[in-house]
């Protein structure tokens, strides 16, 4: 009496996204002896481990003052000036990217075609054929980041006074007050590609 068992198996573990394998795999048992035993088969062990622990920490604290000054005409007898100031403007622009990642896992191109073949065996012989095919893939992408941004920001005019005259001919003027403020902070940018 013959014994075939023939076994072919496909085994893959993703704790991440991978592609399929499309690899062939063939087990073939063909013109073996009487009463012999004979076992082929094929092992395949994917496994796809992608760790991706983000932290980040952000302060920002911004402050701005902008004036265009403290003009003051006062106590006079007569003035015949104006007191004029100029345009106060305050732009503060605060940008924070941290822990950007992509990963794209598309395994190790690796796999083959796997054939395996029992051919010609004797009377009660024993035969086993077995491939074992495993492939592993990790991917450890700890990003940490700590960003403290202390902005501050002061613009002004003046703090002109023209007090206790009797007469003002002339008057205070002061120009524009600008203040601008930009604060970027790009931090752990990573772009990881596995497999072909």
């Amino acid at each position: 009496m013959k014994k075939i068992i023939s076994a072919a198996f496909g085994t893959a573990i993703f704790l991440a996204s991978a592609s399929p394998s499309f690899a062939a795999n063939t087990v073939r048992i063909i013109d073996t002896g009487a009463e012999s035993w004979n076992i082929g088969a094929i092992v395949k062990l994917r496994r796809t481990t992608v760790s991706n622990p983000q932290n980040a920490t952000v302060t920002n604290n911004v402050t701005s003052n902008v004036n265009s000054g403290k003009n003051k005409v006062e106590y006079n007898t007569k003035v015949l000036g104006d007191v004029g100031t100029g345009d106060a403007t305050s732009t503060t622009d605060v940008l924070t990217q941290v822990n950007d990642s992509t990963i794209e896992v598309n395994g190790c191109g690796c796999d083959e075609d796997t054939t395996v073949k029992i051919d010609q065996t004797g009377y009660k012989s024993k035969n086993i054929a077995v491939v074992v095919d495993t492939q592993e893939i990790r991917v450890n992408n700890r990003q940490d980041a700590r960003v403290v941004n202390n902005i501050s920001s002061s613009a002004n005019s003046g703090e002109n006074v023209t007090s206790y005259n009797t007469k003002v001919d002339g008057g205070i003027s002061t120009g524009n007050a600008s203040s601008t403020t930009i604060v970027t902070t790009v931090a752990n940018t990573s772009s990881i590609t596995v497999g072909p």
